[in-house]
């Protein structure tokens, strides 16, 4: 009878044993997935904000891009018209289109 108590002791003291770990365990796993989670939180906290940015300045690229080009097409078309016209109406044409922001630096140079 004393090995049937002894059998029953170590079993139940076996599966306390093995509750125990198990607890232990499974608290430590919560407590590193609450640490990740705030960790994740904080970084889409922080970065989020930066990644909207980085879109806008994405859009923004791409549209100067786009006008560039748009732009780069224009101009070729004007010049290759005024060349057929001749080398003084290049002159004329670039002079014309460079004039308002020529008059624009002049008018807001701060000289001392």
């Amino acid at each position: 009878m004393s090995e049937a108590v002894a059998g029953a002791l170590i079993a139940a003291a076996a599966g306390l044993v093995g509750v125990a770990v198990g607890g232990y365990w499974a608290a430590h796993n919560q407590r590193r997935e609450r640490q990740q989670r705030r960790i994740s939180e904080q970084l889409a906290e922080f970065y989020g904000p930066m990644l909207g940015l980085r879109a806008q300045v994405l859009a923004r690229s791409e549209l100067r891009l786009k006008i560039s080009g748009a732009a780069d097409v224009a101009w070729r078309l004007l010049v290759a018209g005024a060349r057929q016209a001749g080398i003084e109406h290049v002159k004329e044409v670039s002079e014309g289109r460079f004039h308002p922001l020529r008059a624009s630096v002049t008018a807001f140079s701060f000289q001392g």
